[in-house]
């Protein structure tokens, strides 16, 4: 009988060692971010990446803070920073910064729900001086505000919100990662069922688009923004080929060389529920390997200049946190 008992204990023994050993350890890497970020900025929040400095021409956004100045690009870094206040379980390294982006991204909320979009086809609700689509639905998605998402709804025009092409080349994808992200904000926000023949539209649409003649890294990441949008809608139907779709195009050299892209793949399809474990080890052993000795990541492989690495290390922090509580 003891012998018995010690043998099973034994067996539980190498299983708990086993199940340990597999574990991928992204601590490490998630901390090297980290301290990363912290130390490639100005005073005023100012990333140092040349991406994110970019200003876009007559770009002028206001701030309602007392010597607060931002931009389109500087949004999105704040962006990053709320996606880490609410995935992560410890940021205190980024606490400071994430406090200042969460201050001024909440200042905005009151000032833009009295502003209407620049770039769609509705007339009516048209301002050339007013903000663009993606941003505006990001803000209001981010903060669940209820008004903004109606003004979205409003600025539709026959289920659709941007003009045909109004993106070109290698942005041509974010026609539908921009009302991808509407579509959230309003779901989010509101009643379903008020977007859902817009939901069921760019479903449509990615479809074509996968389809035709497309460069392949932005048929994936019009893939990533639906798949996402499908799963926050609790539409099930399509998701399994999302998934599928995504997961293949890894194959593909030129978007396995992007790491923002790579990071974005293991995002979604931890979020979504994607069964293949080894898949997402591979996606996620291959992001560590490529962390550059002071914590960043560059864009992609071949690319090591100041451009986009702020932007992607904020990528990977937050999939392989995503990894982290996956694998727990």
């Amino acid at each position: 009988m003891k012998k018995d008992i010690l043998i099973y204990l034994i067996f539980l023994l190498i299983i708990f060692v086993t199940s340990c050993s597999s574990q991928i350890n992204t601590q490490g890497s998630i901390n090297k971010g980290l301290n990363y970020l912290k130390n490639n900025h100005d005073n005023n929040l100012n990333f140092n990446d040349d991406y994110l400095k970019y200003i876009y021409p007559g770009e002028e956004l206001d701030c309602p803070l007392e010597n607060c100045k931002i931009t389109y690009r500087k949004l999105d870094s704040f962006f990053n920073l709320i996606f880490i206040k609410n995935e992560f379980n410890n940021y205190n390294t980024l606490n400071k910064e994430v406090l200042e982006a969460d201050r001024t991204l909440k200042s905005l909320l009151s000032l833009w729900r009295e502003k209407k979009l620049y770039n769609i086809i509705n007339e009516t609700m048209k301002d050339n001086n007013g903000i663009a689509l993606d941003t505006y639905c990001i803000l209001g998605y981010l903060y669940e505000d209820k008004e903004m998402a109606n003004l979205a709804l409003l600025s539709l025009s026959n289920d659709k919100w941007l003009p045909e092409s109004f993106y070109q080349g290698d942005q041509d994808f974010r026609t539908i990662a921009d009302e991808s992200w509407c579509v959230r904000l309003i779901s989010k926000a509101n009643n379903k069922e008020s977007i859902k023949l817009v939901k069921d539209r760019i479903v449509k649409d990615t479809y074509s688009f996968i389809n035709e003649d497309h460069i392949e890294i932005t048929k994936v990441n019009a893939a990533i923004h639906t798949l996402t949008m499908l799963y926050e809608f609790n539409d099930n139907k399509d998701i399994k080929f999302f998934q599928d779709y995504i997961a293949k195009s890894i194959n593909d050299k030129e978007t396995w060389k992007d790491t923002t892209t790579i990071a974005n793949i293991l995002d979604v399809l931890i979020y979504t529920n994607y069964k293949n474990k080894a898949l997402l080890n591979k996606l996620t052993k291959e992001l560590i390997n490529r962390q550059e000795t002071d914590g960043r990541w560059s864009i992609n492989k071949d690319n090591k200049e100041n451009f986009g690495q702020i932007f992607t290390t904020f990528r990977v922090l937050i999939a392989l946190n995503k990894f982290e509580k996956w694998q727990e």
